[in-house]
């Protein structure tokens, strides 16, 4: 795909290496510009089925674009930003070997950060702090929301953002969360286990309201943590990276993450884990604008997710009939 041809802009997804086949066959994304029947005659499969059954890119090769930059060696080149790692740097747009789209899943989150301050934040003055002999607080992040399809922050391009500072340990609050039973499941339950029916029956019974509860975004089970639906999480940019397990962050990588919205009454916390038991007076992100949902905060990494190759390319200019399996596609990389 030539590099002219081609306009990235924050938030697109994008893989420096080809996708493969199961096989381990190497396939050129300019190759998916082929006529369909030579496209298949190459293959032995069409542009759709080999779609489904490309090989997952290494996410080592996955990266998230920030901006383009400037130009080096006269060639163009794009900012990007590897969420896995926090690390960003400048790759040429020619190394670019694939479009993709990413699609969140259902996840079970077993821990997130409180949320101290969400929106518009004035921040006391370091004299004020010293006056009144305060701690400093949590330092302020300015975050940009990615995906306006599902946002929740009524259109803003940037927000203010600060963490519920950590009582004992790690460099925020990390709380430790789990599904709360809904009345439904919790009499269902109690019926089930109360000695009606054959254990047979009882064991049909139990696991139809799994399902059920699966179903609803909550593990019927409950205490193995919260089921995030991809409709209330919002994709934001700017937030210090944090290893996997939220214990340490870094400020110097600023990197990709989420912002969950959850009901207060579909959870509860676990006091049997020690981070909850660190946990400040009240259990609450102040960062919820009523009584029925709060925020909270996950690395993108966290979260159950999976790319697609985006291969439908527009065919621009005309046809040339001499060059039966690429048309005008071998001119258009020229450009």
């Amino acid at each position: 795909m030539g590099a002219n041809a081609v306009r990235y802009s924050m938030g697109d997804w994008v893989a420096i290496e080809h996708p493969k086949t199961p096989e381990g066959r190497s396939v050129p994304l300019k190759d998916f510009r082929m006529w369909d029947l030579a496209f298949e005659a190459k293959y032995g499969m069409t542009k759709n089925e080999m779609g489904e059954d490309l090989k997952a890119h290494d996410p080592t090769s996955i990266f998230i674009v920030l901006r383009p930059t400037t130009r080096k060696q006269g060639k163009k080149r794009l900012k990007v930003l590897n969420p896995y790692s926090g690390k960003s740097k400048a790759i040429f747009y020619e190394q670019v070997k694939s479009r993709l789209s990413m699609k969140l899943q259902n996840t079970n989150i077993d821990r997130w950060i409180l949320l101290n301050k969400f929106g518009e934040v004035e921040s006391p003055t370091h004299r004020k702090l010293i006056e009144d002999k305060k701690p400093a607080p949590m330092p302020t992040h300015k975050v940009r929301g990615l995906g306006s399809e599902h946002s929740f922050f009524n259109d803003l391009d940037e927000m203010d953002f600060q963490f519920h500072e950590a009582s004992y340990f790690g460099t925020a609050c990390l709380m430790c969360p789990q599904n709360a039973y809904t009345s439904l499941g919790q009499r269902v339950m109690s019926d089930t286990r109360s000695g009606s029916g054959t254990s047979v029956q009882n064991e049909e019974v139990e696991d139809m309201v799994q399902t059920l509860m699966q179903s609803l975004g909550m593990n019927g089970k409950g205490g193995d943590g919260y089921m995030v639906d991809p409709s209330d999480v919002q994709l934001v940019m700017g937030v210090p990276h944090f290893n996997r397990n939220l214990t340490k962050s870094y400020t110097s990588k600023p990197s990709l993450g989420v912002v969950i919205k959850a009901k207060t009454s579909s959870f509860k916390y676990d006091n049997k884990s020690l981070y909850n038991k660190q946990a400040p007076d009240g259990l609450k992100t102040m960062s919820a604008e009523d009584g029925e949902h709060q925020l909270f905060y996950a690395p993108f990494s966290n979260m159950n997710h999976h790319f697609e190759m985006d291969y439908h390319f527009e065919r621009m200019g005309g046809l040339f009939s001499n060059f039966p399996e690429y048309g005008a596609a071998h001119l258009l990389e020229a450009l």
